[in-house]
């Protein structure tokens, strides 16, 4: 890790991915960073002692000191009024027809001398990585069934005579054998909602 210049953001991502439970292989994949560089930089964390929810409450003055000065670069104001901006792209971002082209519409309006698209896409996607990492979650055959309604609203077209019906799509799986059931319906109001289970059971 020697001569290489080491981005306190980085630092604080993989430490709140490994917090959670993430392989190193799975924190490289999320963040667009080599696996190696994940590998060092993990090992140079837990060389200070600390477990990672430890790590995670430094602030980055402090969390930088863990590295020798100045290959560790302190986020800069741009980054800050970016990350200002998250609360209103996680909205933008659940929505239907999102793009972060949308999103980046936003930003220069509000910051001109901000960063340019490439950079905001990737700060963008490496912060809500972190955000929707996962974890695997081992079930047992049958115990649960899972079950959901999937997405926006679809649409059932009457054949006879063409109008679109909107229908919920309500789905289940038994977890742990990746039995699924599947329907639409009217609505997913309780009456919809008990017809579906028994037809599922």
């Amino acid at each position: 890790m020697a001569g290489h210049r080491i981005n306190i953001l980085d630092i604080q991502r993989i430490i709140q991915l490994k917090s959670r439970g993430e392989s190193n292989r799975s924190v490289a994949r999320l963040l667009g960073i080599n696996r190696k560089t994940v590998n060092e930089y993990v090992l140079h964390l837990k060389a200070t002692g600390k477990d990672f929810s430890e790590l995670e409450d430094l602030d980055e003055t402090s969390l930088a000191s863990v590295w020798p000065q100045p290959k560790v670069f302190i986020k800069p104001d741009a980054y800050q009024e970016l990350s200002d901006m998250f609360p209103a792209f996680k909205r933008s971002m659940q929505s239907s027809g999102f793009t972060y082209l949308n999103i980046w519409e936003q930003y220069p309006e509000r910051y001109p001398q901000g960063y340019g698209y490439t950079q905001f896409k990737e700060h963008v996607q490496k912060a809500f990585a972190v955000q929707h990492a996962t974890m695997h979650i081992d079930h047992k055959m049958g115990e649960k069934l899972l079950v959901d309604y999937a997405g926006d609203r679809l649409n059932l077209t009457d054949r006879a005579s063409g109008e679109l019906h909107p229908v919920e799509f309500f789905v289940c799986v038994l977890a742990g054998t990746g039995y699924t059931y599947v329907e639409a319906t009217e609505s997913q109001g309780k009456t919809s909602f008990l017809g579906s289970m028994r037809r599922a059971l």
